[in-house]
């Protein structure tokens, strides 16, 4: 039996292509799935990225690589899946470029910040990007801080999204809720803000941790007012989630009910 073995350390032009050929085309929105990089210029505390001995630095591979496995797949609509395209802008920029000409649409996630500069908004519109996947993460300044996430001021995210929106672009907004700035109002502010700001979607999840690994699990499982409550909550049961999903939904129909 083959078997690939490789590292963060070699040259990620080297990585091979995927077998497309082995999907189904019509089991599929679209078997475009593209890898450009890894990793991300963040590390924020809940993000597996930040786990105890996780050496991943930030690799790009060839624009020209991108483009040529986006045109042999023959789908009009590719999925750009990395942790963060937009971790360095010029690549960003010069992935653009090598997209235009395909005259194909995609999707990618970002981190906010890729619109301090409007004009790589409009470079990334023109050749196709049709949506991005953004970690706002939360409207709190304290959260973003605490969890260590180079971001905007949180009152910026609304005219950053209109910007997105003006170059034709939609967004899918994620939000993790619970953190220690949050309070019982945080359901409804989030899903007011959404609304809003007319995100075309949003992901929402629970503040959580990875087991021994992740910032926030030290900094909780070491302080000694939250050591003994959080000890039982260490493993994430389906209950939990339940909960947590039926007070969203709840929040969500209560304000589309509200004058």
């Amino acid at each position: 039996m083959n078997v690939y073995r490789a590292d963060f350390k070699q040259p990620y032009r080297e990585d091979p292509p995927p077998r497309r050929d082995l999907l189904k085309r019509n089991g599929y929105l679209t078997t475009t799935s593209l890898i450009a990089t890894r990793g991300c210029h963040n590390r924020c505390g809940f993000c597996y990225l930040s786990t105890k001995g996780l050496h991943m630095p930030y690799l790009m591979r060839d624009v020209e690589l991108i483009a040529d496995e986006f045109r042999q797949d023959g789908q009009p609509y590719g999925v750009v899946t990395d942790n963060n395209l937009g971790s360095k802008p010029e690549y960003l920029r010069q992935l653009c470029h090598a997209l235009r000409p395909l005259e194909k649409i995609w999707s990618a996630a970002i981190s906010i910040d890729v619109t301090d500069d409007p004009s790589l908004v409009r470079e990334m519109a023109l050749p196709g990007c049709t949506g991005v996947f953004v970690g706002f993460e939360s409207l709190q300044n304290g959260n973003i801080r605490d969890a260590k996430k180079k971001s905007p001021r949180t009152e910026q995210y609304a005219e950053r999204v209109e910007l997105l929106h003006r170059n034709g672009i939609q967004v899918n907004g994620s939000f993790v809720l619970g953190f220690d700035h949050d309070h019982e109002d945080v359901f409804g502010t989030t899903v007011k803000w959404i609304e809003e700001n007319r995100l075309e979607c949003a992901t929402l999840a629970m503040s959580y941790f990875y087991k021994r690994s992740n910032p926030i699990w030290h900094r909780l499982i070491k302080h000694p007012m939250t050591a003994r409550a959080w000890r039982p909550l260490v493993e994430f049961t389906p209950r939990r989630h339940v909960r947590f999903c039926r007070r969203l939904a709840k929040q969500s129909l209560d304000n589309s009910r509200s004058p």
